[in-house]
């Protein structure tokens, strides 16, 4: 079965269809666009701040090493601890202003001798020196006493480098020549060294040593501890995203520096401790510590890895790369990841307002798709209702049609013209055959077939003295007036009118609409008529015109009954002895003085209701047989 829809809704579904089909792509496209250019730019904004890390771990090396190469190749540094305090006091203190990464700058000699300045930006030095509120820096010295003692003092100074006193000596078993640093630069001689990273004894702060032998016989090491804290720092104000993560591993593969604070504070007392470092990677913050190293193992050498895995239920982009060639800080690897929705949310939400947008849009194009189809269809419903009323054959002309649609005007035009010439048409031809020829096509061609029918013939007594006595426009007028009256109740009855003949009326029921009562209904008509032409000639009488007294005759039988003619020119009708025994009954009533007579044939098929007087039998003119007949009246 074909799916059948009005115009609108095909209009509406063909609109929309080009809008989902138009839409639908491009959000599509520019979702997966949009999402692929965030990742891109996910994937160049980690690799750009792996870069800035690496870079700034070289640049805090390098910084830091600058003023440890100028003091070994100093002299205050070549003489013995004790010796040229003054120089060796001032060339430490320039040492830890030459970078804010630089927490302590010290010597430490071949006999154990120590010098030392530092910062008191920590409360720790502050306590471990005894400094006073307004020391800026302090001055460590470290005498040996003997093979296995030593004795410390401290000298403080403020922000301009006054000296504003001095602590009492006391013992200390601090020895550098045990220290990393010491040991590194011995092995790295000439060139520097760099130790740790690990946490600063005094401070508790995650740091590295940067060390040199300096010149001359008497010469030590020079060093300065370097925090990175301030790596930490860089890498929480350079954080990509919300959720972003970045921290770095040293040469080792262990973590030194990490941007979340709660790792982060860890990470001394987790740093060259075996125990601490698994409890830091047990953290549930520290999953993608694990991650990082699990990747970092499977890494070769100076490779950069850009990968993507599931973490919390969620696709994440990791980046590893490693630190400055070249540098002290090569070896080290710095760690960003950060979850693709991080970078992806934007496009997500341009996406929902696209697709918003897109619904908004198409949401207007399925109303003005439904104006459209209104405006359009409106004219064509009410084409479709003529049409509907045509096949009813309702011919009365139905509102004008106006459309700027120059085919909807065309086709309203051609269906007025066909129903002015069906209602035409049907002037000539009995309605019943014209509705079964507009609506199925039930007549083509010449065509009958043997049915039953009851038929009924009428004439107008003493009509050729009427026709003689008025002028033939008053005839037609009053035969006019009289056929309307025998039209509209013939049709009320279910018959039909199969032709005018001069004054006579030729009616049949049962064909060409099937009928089951049509005895009862052709006898009801003709009782019906009889008395609306009483009634039709009293008033015609009194305006003092002619009374057209009627007569009638009814005859049940089998007609052959279609259409019947020449190739191009038809008629409907009935032929046979039913025919015409109807039509010598209808003349018969002049020889008995009746109005209605009616065949044994017609009372036999009779229910009740109309009373049937016995008139004998008669011989009909042409018919061998003789006709029993009945006088009808009403029951």
């Amino acid at each position: 079965m074909r799916w059948t829809q009005s115009l609108r809704i095909h209009l509406a579904v063909l609109i929309v269809g080009l809008l989902l089909a138009v839409a639908t792509p491009l959000v599509l496209l520019a979702y997966g666009q949009g999402q692929e250019t965030a990742l891109e730019g996910a994937r160049r904004q980690m690799q750009l701040l792996a870069e800035r890390v690496s870079d700034r771990l070289s640049d805090l090396v390098a910084g830091s090493l600058a003023p440890v190469t100028l003091a070994s190749a100093a002299v205050q540094f070549a003489a013995p601890v004790d010796a040229d305090m003054a120089g060796k006091q001032g060339m430490l203190l320039r040492m830890l202003t030459a970078a804010p990464e630089i927490d302590t700058a010290h010597v430490g000699y071949p006999d154990g001798g120590f010098l030392q300045a530092v910062k008191l930006d920590d409360d720790g030095w502050r306590r471990a020196s005894g400094a006073p509120e307004a020391a800026v820096t302090a001055l460590r010295l470290i005498r040996r006493t003997g093979a296995d003692t030593a004795t410390e003092s401290w000298t403080y100074f403020d922000g301009a480098g006054a000296r504003l006193g001095a602590s009492p000596e006391r013992p200390t078993r601090y020895d550098p020549r045990g220290r990393p640093w010491y040991r590194a630069a011995l092995a790295a001689a000439p060139g520097p060294a760099l130790s740790g990273p690990y946490a600063m004894a005094t401070t508790g702060s995650v740091g590295i040593s940067l060390s040199r032998v300096t010149s001359g016989p008497d010469g030590g090491i020079v060093s300065v501890d370097v925090l990175l804290d301030t790596i930490g720092a860089f890498l929480v104000d350079a954080r990509l995203s919300r959720h972003a993560e970045a921290f770095v591993f040293d040469r080792n593969g262990r973590l030194v520096v990490h941007s979340n604070r709660q790792i982060a504070d860890q990470l001394p007392d987790a740093i060259g401790s075996r125990d601490g470092m698994a409890e830091l990677r047990a953290l549930p913050e520290a999953g993608l510590v694990k991650v990082a190293q699990t990747m970092l193992s499977e890494r070769q050498p100076g490779e950069t890895l850009l990968q993507t895995f599931q973490y919390k239920g969620q696709a994440w982009l990791i980046h590893l790369s490693g630190g400055g060639a070249g540098t002290l800080a090569e070896g080290a690897t710095v760690v960003v990841a950060a979850p693709e929705s991080d970078f992806t949310a934007d496009t997500i939400a341009l996406l929902q307002q696209g697709v918003a947008i897109a619904a908004g849009v198409l949401f207007a194009g399925i109303l003005a798709a439904l104006l459209v189809a209104i405006a359009i269809s409106r004219s064509l419903a009410a084409l479709t209702r003529q049409a509907q009323r045509f096949e009813a054959l309702d011919l009365e002309p139905g509102p004008p049609i106006n459309s700027r649609i120059s085919e909807v005007m065309a086709l309203a035009s051609a269906m007025t013209a066909a129903r002015n010439a069906v209602r035409s048409f049907a002037l000539y031809v009995p309605s019943e055959v014209v509705r079964l020829l507009v609506g199925g096509g039930r007549f083509s061609g010449r065509v009958a077939e043997r049915r039953e029918v009851t038929v009924m013939f009428t004439d107008i007594r003493d009509f050729t003295t009427i026709c003689e006595t008025h002028e033939p426009e008053a005839v037609v007028a009053m035969l006019s007036a009289y056929f309307d009256v025998m039209s509209g109740c013939i049709r009320d009855h279910g018959g039909a009118i199969i032709q005018f003949l001069g004054d006579s009326v030729y009616a049949m029921w049962n064909a060409p609409i099937e009928d089951p009562h049509h005895v009862d209904h052709a006898l009801a008509c003709a009782l019906s008529l009889a008395a609306r032409i009483e009634a039709y000639n009293a008033a015609e009488a009194a305006l003092g015109k002619p009374v057209l007294v009627t007569r009638f005759g009814l005859h049940t039988g089998t007609a052959v009954v279609g259409s019947m003619g020449a190739a191009d020119r038809l008629q409907y009708t009935a032929i046979g002895d039913t025919v015409n025994v109807a039509s010598r009954l209808e003349g018969i009533n002049k020889a008995y003085g009746t109005t209605i007579l009616a065949s044994r044939q017609v009372r036999d098929h009779a229910t009740g209701g109309v009373t049937f007087r016995p008139l004998g039998e008669v011989q009909a003119k042409g018919r061998a047989e003789p006709v029993e007949i009945y006088e009808v009246r009403a029951g």
